[in-house]
C-alpha cells in the first residue's frame, strides 16, 4: 500500500544514467524468470507430493526453499522499481 502511494508522489529527480537504467531493467526482467521458473518447479514439487508420497518431506522442504527464493526476488524487483522511480 505504502508502495503505491510512494509512486505516485513521487517527483523524479533525475539521477539515474541510461545505462543503469537499463541494467536494473535488465535485472528485473532475470528476476522475474527466476520466480516463473520457480513457480513451474513449486508446482512439479506440488505433483511429485501426489505421485510420491515417500519422499513428500524431501520435495515439501525444497518447496520452502524455492518460496523463500520467489519473495527475495519480489522484494528485490520492489525495491529496483523504487530506484527506477528516479529515472
Amino acid at each position: 500500500m505504502f508502495d503505491e502511494f510512494f509512486k505516485k508522489v513521487f517527483k523524479s529527480r533525475k539521477l539515474l544514467k541510461v545505462k543503469e537504467i537499463e541494467e536494473l531493467q535488465k535485472k528485473i526482467s532475470a528476476l522475474r524468470e527466476d520466480i516463473i521458473q520457480r513457480e513451474i518447479q513449486i508446482d512439479r514439487f506440488k505433483k511429485l507430493m501426489v505421485e510420491d508420497p515417500s519422499h513428500k518431506d524431501k520435495y515439501k522442504r525444497r518447496t520452502q526453499i524455492h518460496s523463500e527464493i520467489i519473495k527475495r526476488n519480489r522484494t528485490e524487483i520492489q525495491k529496483i522499481e523504487i530506484k527506477l522511480l528516479d529515472a
